[in-house]
């Protein structure tokens, strides 16, 4: 992994997931509604998350692949990314869970262009898929948002999933 990686946006600073980070995710994971649209992650228990957690460090040493999110003028925790594949279907994904009270202020697009762009320029990613459950209203608008168009509709484990898909264009 990049020593001292980082994508600075407007407000946010993303860096790659590490043990340290644990703790703060852990807390966003028991806020009311956190995973209401993330069946893997839905009424887990404390142990489940943070083996979970535990085995994404060394994923992420491998291969650069889960991020936090942090505000750039108080250092506070905003949420986490992920450009990983998404397993059924190996898709290469892009997807983030922000803490409640970063909620409906614009910092899910402000992160999601910048992982684009990474994806994209570092990456050298042709094309991206954005998944989520059916009944995510906010993930399918921002997926529109972003210039995801509508790709594939499946079935996982855990139920229904609609899969959109972006074409990353070379500037």
């Amino acid at each position: 992994m990049v020593q001292n990686f980082e994508i600075l946006t407007e407000r946010t600073r993303i860096v790659p997931f590490v043990r340290e980070h644990i703790p703060v995710i852990l807390e966003m994971l028991k806020e009311p509604d956190s995973n209401k649209y993330i069946a893997p992650m839905l009424d887990r228990t404390d142990e489940f998350y943070l083996e979970k957690l535990e085995s994404n460090v060394p994923e992420n040493e491998a291969r650069l692949q889960f991020f936090s999110v942090f505000t750039q003028d108080s250092n506070k925790f905003l949420g986490t990314m992920n450009l990983n594949k998404f397993k059924p279907t190996g898709h290469d994904q892009i997807g983030l869970h922000l803490c409640r009270d970063f909620w409906n202020n614009g910092y899910g697009t402000e992160c999601a262009k910048a992982i684009l762009e990474f994806a994209k320029n570092e990456r050298k990613m042709k094309e991206i898929f954005w998944v989520f459950e059916p009944e995510h209203d906010v993930s399918k608008k921002l997926a529109l948002k972003l210039g995801f168009e509508p790709h594939l509709e499946t079935k996982d484990e855990w139920g229904e999933v609609h899969i959109y898909r972006k074409v990353l264009k070379p500037e």
